[in-house]
Parts: C-alpha cells; structure tokens; sequence
C-alpha cells in the first residue's frame, strides 16, 4: 500500500479514504462502483486497507451505488467487520 499512496500523497497529509469498490477491471478508465466487498477489490482487499497501521484513524468516505441509507448502513457494517470492530 505504501508505495502505491506515496508517490502521489505522502501518507501523513491524508485526511480521509474516499472508499468504493468496482464493478470494472483496473486500468479500465470507467468508473463503475460496486458495493463494498462486491466488486473486483472484494473483501480481501478491504481488509487489508481498512487494518492497514498507516491509515489507523483515518475518517472514511463511501461512495457506493446504495438506493436507501440501509444499503449505506450496509456497506458500513461490512468495513467495520472487516476492520475487526
């Protein structure tokens, strides 16, 4: 993770990660968000980035295709299990 966010932003001026999985393949130039653990990030990839020691205290924006807030409620008990809350 650190050499992927570092060279555009050191990791000490980070405020937020703006969280959204992807129905598309990287590199794919489109922007087509999955709910989180859905898509191609999955899971796996969140638990990873939501653990990560660099990021620990960081504030959290979701951006997911949620249609009512208990989607959004969703997505956010799915990154709080993966975080190990």
């Amino acid at each position: 993770m650190r050499s992927f966010c570092s060279w555009r932003t050191p990791l000490a001026r980070l405020a937020l990660v703006h969280l959204n999985d992807t129905r598309v393949q990287l590199g794919s130039r489109v922007d087509r968000h999955a709910n989180i653990g859905m898509g191609n990030i999955g899971e796996r990839g969140f638990a990873a980035l939501v653990r990560h020691p660099s990021l620990d205290g960081l504030a959290g924006l979701i951006e997911t295709p949620a249609r009512t807030i208990e989607d959004d409620v969703r997505d956010i008990a799915v990154l709080k299990r993966l975080r190990g809350d």
